[in-house]
């Protein structure tokens, strides 16, 4: 049996606490989830083939605009040189994410994902990858779940950030099968 490259569109939502700014190490508050429109493209590749047995993997690749909702807020604090009050406002991040990874092809999937998002607005960059994936792809579409890590590039902090997300994916094109 061949298998073909896939390409489908969808919705991810991942909930999670963002850690997005270098200033005092800015949080986003527990609350709506994240949201993320991505296009995801599948291509599936012959590894071996035993006694007439053919196993494959498929490579995976997906991007999108991921939006971290936060509530407008004043936060005050004391400067840690000075002692004087500080005050700014929050701002509601958006990063632009490159998946790249492995999952075995199949109605039922596992795999791994590695991604670097960058930050747009002055939002620090964060790379990090998809722990465990769970996917199910029926002939229409396709389910992910996966425990992701994330840390952010321009500053440290003490535990890495963690998601959990689910992908809803509707795929594309017409396949004979």
């Amino acid at each position: 049996q061949n298998l073909y490259p896939e390409l489908s569109a969808g919705l991810k939502v991942s909930i999670g606490e963002v850690q997005y700014g270098s200033r005092y190490g800015e949080r986003s508050v527990p609350g709506p989830p994240l949201l993320q429109p991505t296009i995801r493209y599948d291509f599936p590749f012959r590894l071996w083939t035993i006694r007439d047995k053919t196993f494959w993997l498929s490579l995976t690749a997906s991007t999108g605009v991921l939006y971290v909702p936060v509530k407008k807020q004043i936060i005050n604090n004391l400067d840690p040189v000075t002692g004087n009050p500080v005050t700014y406002s929050t701002k509601s991040p958006l990063y632009i994410p490159f998946y790249f990874g492995f999952y075995n092809p199949g109605a039922f999937g596992l795999g791994v994902e590695a991604f670097y998002a960058k930050g747009l607005g002055g939002v620090s960059d964060i790379w990090g990858g998809k722990m465990l994936g769970i996917s199910y792809s029926h002939s229409k579409f396709r389910i992910d779940a996966a425990y992701e890590l994330a840390v952010p590039v321009k500053f440290k902090v003490d535990s890495p950030i963690w998601f959990v997300s689910l992908d809803f994916l509707w795929k594309l094109g017409n396949r004979d099968e």
